[in-house]
């Protein structure tokens, strides 16, 4: 688990986007991590093909997941899906494959112990609506049939790549590795005990992008080596399962860690139920798992509703309601999530940052530096652009590090000036002495002269 901070940072980003036959939100917080290291993505399908939607949930650094989230793995999955008419999963893993091998070669993945876990799901319609998810990890993706009164169908569900489970234990130990606790570990699979199995005592996942470490043998295929990039696969494409108002849900273990499957299912259309907007109700959720169920981990939730027009959802304003828990996260609901911003003239959508708040009640200064570095890594999203708030939160920052490294600077030089003001009078004195001792000497020298004669 990596380090922990001494408070949370809370700030949520929501995101809201769409396509015509989908619309989507998902909501990412940081949590008590001292670093942020998930990423994600949702892409639009061109001309009929598949739209992409990703969850990644890096560790050992954010290098791996930013890198395949932004500039590599949507792209590839939707070229495979594309061309895959009835032959789906192995042009899904060539994807993955084709990834991880792009990974290896980047110079920004330059330690071994950088990697990222992944479940993506891609939506068409080709007469009816077609699903599909793969996941390489813990990170885990649900379909969700809805049904009213607060209750879903749970039509499928990827499974966990734990180091304990068999046949992934099978597969480290053929590959010259080991798992450690895997029995303890699946005897406190019930939640009687924290017992968590490591591959090699170390890394708690078995499938995923990156980790090179261990993923060195040269004489074993990719699906073969201790840490796998290979995903499972699993489909929906009947025309009679899928309808309007389904659902596609992928999320990290931040979130599976403190809530099952049928907890989630039922959040979620509850929510829904009452009419409330995806974003509030991602935002929700993942607030619930930190405040209420003590996650301690990074958490990023995404949503997918099937078959409901979002082409414009991205730029809409909130819902008119409040969502239950707003006043407590100090939200004001009447605020849209377009930008007005007069001397801002791009077009972008506009990404809802949660809790900005928050920031001014921090004490300790590393705390108020990791949401400053959250907000940053949120600005990377050349899609997307932040709320006024949060730039003018970002601008802020920035002027203050100036003044602090122009203070810095400035006691630098004064400190410098004292110590050549004061190297002067110490050579000042010292001069001083020498031309007193040379008096001295030249009455010494007349005495002397004197006692001679």
């Amino acid at each position: 688990m990596g380090q922990i901070s001494s408070a949370p940072v809370e700030l949520i980003r929501v995101q809201r986007g769409g396509g015509k036959r989908w619309r989507g939100a998902v909501a990412e917080m940081q949590g008590w991590r001292a670093d942020h290291e998930d990423a994600h993505f949702m892409r639009d399908e061109d001309g009929g093909g598949f739209s992409i939607f990703g969850v990644l949930d890096g560790h050992g650094g954010c290098e791996v997941a930013r890198l395949a989230a932004h500039e590599r793995l949507p792209e590839a999955l939707r070229r495979a899906a594309d061309e895959a008419d009835s032959d789906l999963e192995p042009r899904v893993a060539a994807a993955f494959v084709e990834t991880d091998a792009w990974l290896r070669e980047r110079p920004e993945v330059t330690r071994d112990q950088s990697g990222s876990t992944c479940v993506v799901a891609g939506l068409r319609f080709k007469g009816g609506y077609e699903v599909f998810i793969a996941n390489a990890g813990d990170s885990r993706g649900l379909v969700l049939r809805r049904v009213l009164g607060g209750t879903s169908d749970i039509l499928a569900v990827s499974e966990d790549h734990k180091p304990d489970r068999d046949d992934e234990h099978a597969r480290i130990s053929a590959a010259g590795g080991f798992v450690s606790d895997a029995d303890a570990a699946k005897r406190s699979a019930g939640g009687v005990a924290n017992v968590v199995a490591r591959l090699d005592g170390n890394l708690a996942v078995s499938r995923g992008l990156g980790d090179f470490a261990y993923k060195r043998d040269s004489r074993r295929s990719p699906r073969e080596q201790k840490v796998s990039c290979v995903p499972e696969l699993y489909s929906i494409g009947d025309v009679d399962k899928l309808a309007v108002g389904d659902l596609v849900v992928l999320a990290c273990d931040g979130i599976f860690d403190v809530m099952t499957n049928e907890v989630l299912a039922r959040a979620i259309s509850l929510a829904l139920d009452r009419g409330d907007d995806l974003g509030d109700v991602a935002a929700n959720i993942v607030s619930t798992c930190l405040r209420d169920l003590n996650s301690k981990d990074n958490m990023t939730l995404m949503i997918i509703e099937i078959g409901i027009d979002g082409s414009q959802y991205a730029f809409q304003p909130r819902a008119p309601h409040p969502p239950p828990d707003a006043s407590e996260r100090g939200d004001d609901d009447t605020d849209p999530v377009v930008d007005d911003d007069d001397d801002d003239d791009d077009d972008r959508a506009v990404d809802e940052i949660v809790g900005i708040d928050q920031y001014e009640r921090q004490c300790d200064e590393a705390v108020k530096r990791s949401y400053i570095t959250f907000l940053e890594y949120c600005e990377t999203d050349q899609r997307r652009k932040l709320p006024k708030d949060a730039r003018a939160l970002l601008r802020r920052a920035a002027n203050d590090d100036d003044a602090r490294r122009s203070h810095r600077t400035d006691s630098a030089a004064a400190v410098a000036a004292m110590s050549a003001v004061a190297r002067r009078r110490l050579q000042s004195t010292g001069d001083d002495h020498r031309t007193h001792d040379d008096d001295d000497d030249d009455d010494d020298d007349d005495d002397d002269a004197a006692a001679r004669r």
